[in-house]
């Protein structure tokens, strides 16, 4: 998720109450990006308070979330928030081998989420998906097709939204070519 910087807090207010509305916080629920709320780490140490601030802590006391991540910027700042519902575990910590180029405002994360019971969680599938049956899949081949893999364009990319997009249609390719589609979802 990202939210542009200097938003008035009637746009901050809107954002919160459609997540509120669009969001069933009653499941697990996990809300990364970069949220550009420049105070929340003064804020949470009570140096300052704000009125965004403030309404950010009620949304994430209406909608029982943890905000995760205490990494700090360059500028002593936390832009990018790991929100959850109460009943995920997670750990945050800084990710020192990045993928692509670390920028001053947005430190690399290394984001953990323990699933305890994957049954209760209510995942969704499009009735149309196909999924792929590792278990009958050519394992060894997809370790050395990985293994082979040029990755120059993931590290080559200036942007994490086009190296992230390289990363995954390699992953895919690769897969595809080793792992067979079985049934559909549903």
């Amino acid at each position: 998720m990202y939210i542009p910087p200097s938003l008035s807090l009637d746009v901050y207010t809107s954002i919160f109450d459609y997540l509120e509305s669009a969001i069933d916080f009653s499941v697990p629920v996990m809300l990364c990006g970069d949220f550009n709320i420049l105070e929340i780490s003064e804020c949470v140490t009570g140096t300052r308070t704000t009125q965004l601030f403030n309404i950010y802590t009620q949304f994430l006391a209406l909608n029982n979330l943890v905000q995760h991540n205490s990494i700090l910027n360059r500028n002593n700042r936390i832009l990018d928030l790991v929100l959850t519902t109460e009943s995920l575990t997670v750990t945050v910590d800084k990710q020192e081998l990045t993928l692509v180029t670390e920028d001053n405002h947005h430190p690399a994360l290394n984001i953990q989420l323990e699933l305890v019971n994957l049954d209760s969680v209510p995942f969704v599938h499009g009735t149309d998906d196909l999924r792929f049956n590792f278990h009958r899949g050519n394992l060894e081949g997809l370790y050395l097709s990985l293994a082979g893999t040029d990755w120059l364009p993931v590290l080559d990319a200036a942007d994490p939204t086009l190296a992230c997009e390289k990363f995954n249609e390699i992953i895919f390719t690769n897969i595809s070519q080793c792992i067979k589609c079985g049934s559909k979802f549903g």
